[in-house]
Parts: structure tokens; sequence; C-alpha cells
């Protein structure tokens, strides 16, 4: 018990240290002319992984349940935050989003059969609303980036035995 509290006490002051060390980089950051830094989210949950286009619209991703196990795609369009996928009650694990300047989004969910680590990754589209899954297997895909014509690249990743893995790009 002992060291377990040990290790949760250093993560806690490396967490810390770290969060200083980065508001200290933000408070100190040199914006050069014409550039402004700009906070769009402010509430307690951890959002992480933004992704911006050249029109400021800007996906990212929201962590919640007890162990911040989950995740929740959103859509910042210049004016307000739209939710893309709502899992909070399945748990499904939304990774890797990417956008263009149409506002086309790709990204993973953890919804395909179940893999050696639970279900699979699928690669997926959102455009006007519509979700579309590109990828219907038994690997992984990891949606890797969109171009500005819509063209979507990803990895297809597979364990090939202990300590083995093979991937293509599609």
């Amino acid at each position: 018990m002992v060291r377990c509290f040990k290790e949760q006490a250093t993560l806690r002051t490396f967490a810390l240290a770290f969060a200083a060390a980065l508001w200290s980089a933000f408070v100190l950051a040199e914006v050069p002319p014409g550039f402004g830094i700009h906070q769009l989210t402010d509430n307690p949950k951890f959002e992480y992984r933004p992704k911006i286009n050249n029109r400021g619209q800007v996906v990212y991703l929201r962590a919640f349940g007890p162990y911040a196990d989950s995740n929740d795609l959103y859509f910042f369009d210049g004016r307000r935050h739209i939710r893309i996928t709502n899992d909070e009650a399945g748990y499904i694990w939304d990774v890797g989003p990417d956008i263009n300047d149409d506002g086309t989004i790709v990204w993973s969910r953890a919804i395909g059969p179940d893999g050696p680590y639970g279900p699979t990754l699928e690669v997926m589209l959102y455009r006007d609303g519509d979700i579309t899954r590109l990828t219907d297997n038994d690997t992984d895909d990891w949606a890797g980036s969109i171009s500005r014509l819509g063209h979507v690249a990803w990895d297809h990743f597979f364990a090939a035995g202990a300590c083995s893995n093979v991937g293509d790009v599609f």
C-alpha cells in the first residue's frame, strides 16, 4: 500500500510540475504580430488533440469517465462547440481526429469486432452533420489525415504475433 501511495504521489507531483511548466510556457510565449492565443474551452473536462483548419474551425477530443477512459469528438465551427459523438453510456473510444478546410472530419472509433485489446478501430467521416463509417473489418484502422479535396489516408494495423506488428497505408 505504501508503494502504491508513493507512485501516486510521484505521479501527482510530476503532473503538477508538468502543468506548471505548460502554464509558464503559455504565459511567456512570444506571440508574433498579427497572431493571438485564444482559449476555446474552459471547464473541468480534459480536452486534447486539437486540429485546426485554415478557416479557424477546430476538432478536438473531450475525455470523461472515472479514469478519462472514454471520450467524445467535438467540433468548434468558429462560434459554437458541436458534440459530434455522444458515447458516455457506451464508453466508445474516439482517436486521431483531423479536419480539412471544408470542415470535413475523419477519425477512428473503437466500434469494430472484438480484437485482442477490445473493439477494433474503424475510420469514420463527418460531413454536413452526417457520420459515415469508411472501414468495417477485424483489424485496427487509424485515421491519419484528410486532404482539402476530401481524400482520406489511414493506417491499417494489426498484431502479427509476439512483439511483431504489420501495418499498411490506405
